[in-house]
């Protein structure tokens, strides 16, 4: 089977340097590490799909090690995670260097990712839920924990739904004026707020490895009870902000 070296998956991502370049901890860290262990599991399969269904596996493993944080403690989960989202990585830079991007293996991404992504609140929130763990608020009380992943994983799903009608509908727009759509392996562009350093700031908090990087620091500092507050109220506030910004969106564009 022909191997496929770390320059070569590199060039592979060039169509994603300019959207990259807003994700600072994608950039220099997880990205650059993807193209040698893209290297490495192109010696066993070139198949994409293969690849993000293993990181999926080995995403449930992580979410487990969350679960039973109170007994392994927060580093293996952590581990895991950060190896899934590595493997999320991996398999995009295969698809684009075999040339095999299709939309059934982005749809196929995005489906796992938002899965393995979303559960990672409502387990990371049991784990501390079981071990007992405060939080700070009313008292202190373990069993926030678990309504606080809860509620980060349905603001972040909601959000998610309202940012993906609007481009549905922008789209069928589209097609209705005849304009053709863009094949999947087409050049990702940057938004028009990309100057804007609150934006940045905005995008790089939902980015999952800035959370995966946020939870490590906490655990380092024993401080891992601030963590699903934060994200908690930062999904709530998010919600808000895409609503009121598609809602005008829409009205000015769909009408």
């Amino acid at each position: 089977m022909k191997s496929y070296s770390v320059k070569q998956f590199r060039e592979s991502c060039a169509q994603k340097e300019g959207w990259e370049k807003q994700f600072p901890v994608n950039r220099f860290l997880f990205r650059p590490l993807s193209f040698y262990a893209a290297s490495a599991v192109s010696r066993v399969t070139h198949s994409a799909p293969k690849v993000a269904l293993s990181g999926f596996v080995v995403a449930l493993a992580g979410l487990t090690g969350l679960i039973h944080i109170g007994s392994l403690g927060p580093w293996p989960g952590i581990a895991l995670m950060t190896l899934y989202s590595l493997s999320d990585a991996v398999d995009g830079n295969m698809a684009r260097a075999t040339g095999t991007v299709t939309y059934f293996g982005k749809m196929l991404d995005g489906v796992l990712g938002l899965l393995a992504e979303g559960l990672f609140f409502p387990a990371l929130g049991i784990g501390l839920h079981l071990a007992g763990t405060g939080t700070g608020l009313f008292l202190g009380r373990p069993w926030l924990h678990t309504l606080l992943g809860a509620a980060a994983l349905t603001f972040m799903l909601y959000s998610s739904i309202v940012e993906g009608s609007f481009d549905r509908y922008a789209a069928e727009k589209e097609r209705s004026r005849g304009a053709g759509s863009l094949p999947p392996d087409s050049t990702i562009g940057t938004s028009r707020y990309r100057n804007s350093l609150f934006y940045l700031l905005y995008l790089n908090l939902q980015s999952f490895n800035v959370q995966l990087v946020a939870l490590a620091i906490l655990a380092v500092c024993g401080r891992m009870e601030l963590f699903l507050p934060a994200a908690c109220g930062f999904y709530a506030v998010k919600t808000i902000l895409v609503a009121a910004y598609y809602l005008r969106r829409a009205a000015a564009e769909l009408s």
